[in-house]
């Protein structure tokens, strides 16, 4: 009997396996003969954006190799004209400015009207108004109630957002035309995102076709404000300036010098941007990301200035110039006391032995 009960346990257990079998292969003939055009179409359906990784500008040191202007690490929150989808666009933005009201993070708008009622234009850029009433295509004499009117008609701004929210969107819409935004130039909505709010943007931005967290380089100057002149700073680009040198590789969101050592060595401390490739599925979530150029950084000046000298040198001019506009000032050179009032100086370092 325990051997007729084993036989047939096995029977059974043959019999199930070769079901199971039967099946599954049933699942795969039904996957290549009936399902395999769909799943030919969302292979089809992928596809490939490219975007460029920013490149470390180059680091301005002294005589001794002393840091003066470097790099910092900071994110950014931009978005791909390719991958965005303009039928929910609005809402993309709304969900992402959301999270940056909530965090107290700012980003770019610079829409010259107020951010809240009443609305009112910024009478400090005269300018940006006219240029705002002219992407609109309204009359000079529009009045700032009509102006938001038209940018909520022109972006198509729904009702259902708040009118502060509102307000928000259709800032950021305005600020992507300005910006050009295109298959080409990437818009980044904030720069130097803080760090504690990356993880929730990063995990939202997972969700939204279009939008994504990425590492970039802002210019950092140590050592205070020594030869501050001299080695110069950096600034976002002007659209003068972008249309000057769009040519040479820079795009509408660049930085470039703005003075001293950062300007006139610009080609210099200038790196190459890389380029990453992000292939997207059907659902438009990303499928894979590869870097497919690696970024190059700009080249390091070495200047022929000693910082820590220099830092002294102008710790004893302001010393002197203070003392000069103090009530303990007198001088048997400077009866009248010229020296009062002196608000700036300059210091000659003479090498004794040569004069030079």
């Amino acid at each position: 009997m325990s051997k007729i009960s084993s036989i047939l346990r096995t029977m059974t257990l043959v019999v199930l396996v070769v079901a199971a079998a039967f099946l599954c292969g049933i699942r795969l003939l039904r996957t290549q003969l009936v399902d395999g055009e769909k799943y030919l179409e969302m292979t089809k359906s992928t596809y490939k954006a490219n975007q460029e990784i920013d490149a470390a500008r180059g680091q301005i040191v002294d005589c001794n190799g002393k840091v003066l202007n470097t790099n910092k690490i900071v994110f950014n929150i931009n978005f791909q004209r390719s991958s965005l989808v303009a039928e929910t666009q609005n809402e993309i933005i709304y969900r992402v400015l959301t999270v940056l009201i909530k965090n107290n993070q700012e980003w770019n708008d610079s829409l010259p009207i107020s951010k809240t009622v009443p609305y009112t234009f910024d009478e400090k850029r005269p300018e940006a108004v006219s240029a705002m009433k002219e992407r609109l295509g309204v009359a000079s004499y529009t009045s700032v109630e009509d102006c938001v009117f038209q940018l909520y008609k022109t972006y198509d701004v729904d009702e259902k957002y708040g009118e502060q929210m509102r307000r928000c969107i259709a800032g950021v819409r305005y600020e992507m035309t300005v910006k050009n935004f295109s298959n080409a130039n990437v818009f980044v909505l904030a720069s130097d995102v803080k760090e504690d709010v990356v993880p929730e943007l990063k995990e939202l931005a997972s969700m939204l076709e279009g939008v994504d967290i990425t590492q970039s380089w802002e210019r950092e100057y140590v050592n205070g404000d020594v030869a501050a002149h001299f080695r110069g700073t950096v600034g976002a680009i002007s659209a003068e300036e972008y249309s000057e040198l769009k040519s040479a590789g820079y795009n509408i969101n660049d930085t470039i010098g703005m003075s001293g050592v950062e300007s006139a060595l610009e080609s210099t401390l200038r790196g190459t941007r890389g380029t990453r490739t992000i292939t997207r599925g059907s659902d438009g979530l990303a499928i894979s990301d590869e870097v497919t150029k690696e970024p190059v950084a700009g080249k390091s000046v070495m200047l022929t200035i000693d910082a820590d000298f220099q830092k002294l040198l102008q710790e004893l001019l302001e010393y002197h110039i203070k003392y000069l506009n103090s009530p303990h000032y007198t001088s048997k050179y400077d009866t009248n006391l010229r020296g009062k009032g002196c608000q700036a100086g300059t210091i000659v370092v003479v090498d004794v032995k040569t004069a030079g």
